[in-house]
């Protein structure tokens, strides 16, 4: 949130409500710091997450400062030129190997939710069919809730779960699976089954602590995004396909990436920011941003995720083997879905989210990628960018 200095003659006119900050943040298009200053020199000494250097201003900063009715130079944005230029050098060679249609880059500082750096804000802004890389957040809701633990086995029916003449299908067909497994082969029938110990109806106010359907946690503000359902009834196919990221539009790549970031950070959520601080006409600090630490899971929960989200990379039968970073453990989890555009072409929807490093997580790193590749993945399309990004960051 924004923290009002109450001593500045800004904190004493003019209140800045943290919606009024994130309203003014707004799409822009693609690797804003490139746009504007080229790409940053990796300074030689190391920098840590929690750097107080920022990014020199450019467009995004002006279009908060138009929005605000301040001059742009009072308004300091979160990006850090070494992290920025990290992920725009990512983004370029995503872009020259891979041609997608569209992709998002996000990186986060877990312990206070700002926004370190950032490709192609629109996308990160748009509410999509999450994939796979919900199941971490339906897990860690079982878990949190004391209805499995993580050496759980569940009967995956061998690939093909019958409801009623419709049927749930894995990927990788397996008799029993225990939780961790669930996670690292990805498995929709073991979803479902930690679903079905769930229940709906705390399932669906999981989704809302998640502040999935909730424009107004996110930075950049969507033009529309879908509610969470009012009613996911138990044992349902309609639950198990939301439980395995299907169905409903309810959370941008933004969304995500704080949910997951809440487990690097202990469990505590805060929500993504753009703006570090913003002045008042004398150059003092009128408003500054300040974590929130909203306690989202328990510290276990956080804990025994990371573990999890750890197999899911350094497993030889895990789906994120292409986000490996040499003499580093790294954890994250893979999300792919197909996507039906307006056009009528179905077009794949590939993710990686995860943090660097596993044990003790400097940055949440988030990449997802649109690709015409019909036999792309999410760790085949974005765990790739991941592990270029963690590599070059945690190298400086």
């Amino acid at each position: 949130m924004l923290k009002r200095d109450k001593h500045s003659f800004a904190g004493k006119k003019a209140i800045l409500s943290r919606g009024r900050v994130f309203k003014a943040l707004f799409v822009l298009g693609a690797s804003v710091y490139t746009q504007a200053c080229g790409p940053a020199p990796l300074p030689e000494a190391p920098v840590t997450a929690t750097s107080a250097d920022t990014a020199p201003a450019h467009p995004l900063a002006k279009r908060v400062a138009d929005k605000l009715g301040v001059p742009q130079a009072r308004v300091d944005l979160t990006l850090l030129p070494v992290v920025q230029s990290a992920v725009d050098e990512a983004a370029k060679t995503l872009v020259e190997e891979q041609h997608p249609v569209a992709f998002t880059v996000i990186v986060l500082d877990p312990p206070s939710g700002e926004v370190l750096g950032l490709a192609e804000p629109d996308m990160a802004s748009t509410p999509r069919v999450t994939g796979s890389t919900m199941k971490s957040l339906t897990v860690a809701a079982a878990l949190d809730e004391g209805v499995v633990a993580l050496d759980d086995s569940f009967f995956c029916d061998n690939g093909k779960r019958d409801y009623g003449g419709k049927f749930l299908s894995d990927a990788f067909p397996a008799a029993n699976l225990t939780v961790s497994e669930i996670l690292m082969m990805s498995s929709n029938i073991g979803t479902a089954r930690i679903f079905d110990k769930l229940g709906g109806q705390k399932f669906g106010a999981w989704l809302r602590k998640f502040h999935f359907g909730d424009p107004e946690a996110i930075p950049l503000a969507p033009s529309s995004i879908e509610p969470v359902p009012q009613q996911i009834a138990d044992g349902s196919l309609e639950g198990a396909e939301i439980a395995g990221g299907h169905l409903v539009r309810m959370a941008s790549p933004f969304h995500l990436a704080a949910v997951y970031a809440s487990f690097a950070n202990g469990g505590f959520y805060n929500r993504p920011t753009l703006v570090k601080r913003v002045r008042d006409a004398d150059g003092k600090v009128a408003s500054e941003h300040a974590p929130e630490n909203e306690r989202l899971f328990k510290p276990e929960t956080a804990a025994v995720l990371r573990k999890a989200l750890e197999r899911v990379v350094h497993d030889e039968k895990g789906t994120g083997k292409n986000a490996r970073v040499e003499g580093m453990r790294v954890a994250g989890k893979t999300g792919t879905f197909d996507e039906k555009m307006p056009s009528g072409e179905t077009l794949l929807y590939g993710t990686f989210v995860g943090f660097a490093p596993a044990e003790s997580p400097r940055y949440l790193i988030f990449v997802s990628v649109l690709s015409k590749d019909q036999d792309g993945t999410g760790g085949k399309l974005a765990a790739p960018t991941f592990s270029r990004i963690a590599k070059k960051l945690m190298a400086h």
